[in-house]
């Protein structure tokens, strides 16, 4: 031990005679030291990222189709007004699609809007975590507005502006961030909760998650309903948006802006993977919601197993509703 103790002081003094030798010695080893430290802390962050990444991607709901049940009469033998504009085939045209036709269908649908925006503008980011949103006046009511923000993976470019340029207030959502609820501004909570389509917690990572009507009850908002609801939750919004349209949680909501995700899975392959989700964007029209603005996110395309084109897997639309 007095051996090492030794070295290390013969070694610290000769460290601070060449230091006295050489003044600029000193500003390269703190230097040096600093960037040691954020190539460490960067390292950390990243480390971080990517676990949460993969948190994200192991705790998607699994998948269980069923043509037969979906096809069935009683599915397909459902009243269907008559109406006008852009829109899918009936539901008994579309459990006879092939996937070839599938694909076509799904291509064309998400290319073309069903009602026109007054004044569309952009909050949050131009890029990924940017959304589009009707600020029309019979849509937002400035100063007096309330924003449910589904998906924040740390981005909260939209929250932040919308709150600050048309005063509404916000609660943003985000399980997989790992951090405890907080109020970032005067208008802008976090809340470390997910929406699901039931309450408890993921297997997985173990975030807690609770149904749309969960949540309002968390937050005492059982007499109010927010104005505009984002969501960007990762696959989760196909197992969401039907408990939301049973428990008609969505009535009385004006905007609704939604990622839908088209994962590249086998069960893509399917005429029931894409008929469940037809199914569901019908209700989603049915409600009274129409597309008035759709972005492409063209980082994620895939290339289909069956027909061999190349398909778009996430598309951000931003629905509105004149009540």
């Amino acid at each position: 031990m007095d051996i090492n103790f030794r070295r290390f002081q013969k070694t610290s003094s000769r460290f601070c005679y060449s230091i006295k030798q050489d003044p600029r010695m000193l500003r390269r080893t703190v230097k040096t030291a600093v960037l040691v430290v954020l190539m460490i802390a960067s390292l950390i962050c990243l480390i971080r990222y990517i676990v949460a990444s993969q948190e994200r991607i192991f705790s998607r709901p699994s998948w269980k189709f069923d043509k037969q049940k979906l096809c069935s009469k009683e599915a397909t033998g459902q009243h269907e007004d008559v109406i006008t504009g852009h829109q899918l085939p009936s539901r008994s045209d579309l459990c006879t699609l092939t996937i070839h036709q599938i694909e076509r269908t799904y291509a064309n649908y998400f290319n073309n809007i069903q009602t026109i925006c007054g004044h569309l503008k952009r909050f949050g980011k131009v890029k990924d975590g940017g959304w589009d949103v009707c600020v029309d006046d019979d849509l937002v009511l400035k100063g007096h507005c309330l924003v449910y923000s589904f998906g924040i993976d740390f981005d909260f470019s939209f929250d932040d502006q919308i709150s600050e340029e048309l005063g509404c207030t916000v609660h943003a959502f985000d399980p997989s961030m790992k951090t405890d609820s907080y109020q970032r501004s005067a208008k802008v909570w976090y809340h470390n909760l997910g929406l699901s389509n039931f309450n408890g917690t993921t297997p997985e990572a173990n975030w807690k998650m609770l149904t749309f009507q969960g949540i309002r009850q968390e937050l005492n908002h059982q007499r109010i309903l927010p104005d505009l609801i984002k969501m960007d939750i990762e696959d989760w919004e196909w197992h969401v948006i039907p408990e939301m349209l049973s428990s008609k949680a969505l009535n009385g909501v004006k905007q609704f802006l939604v990622e839908f995700h088209f994962s590249n899975i086998p069960e893509a392959d399917t005429e029931e993977f894409w008929v469940s989700k037809f199914f569901l964007l019908k209700e989603i029209y049915r409600l009274g919601f129409r597309m008035t603005w759709i972005t492409r996110n063209l980082l994620n395309v895939w290339q289909s197993r069956v027909t061999g084109k190349d398909i778009i897997g996430c598309f951000e639309v931003t629905f509105i509703r004149r009540l």
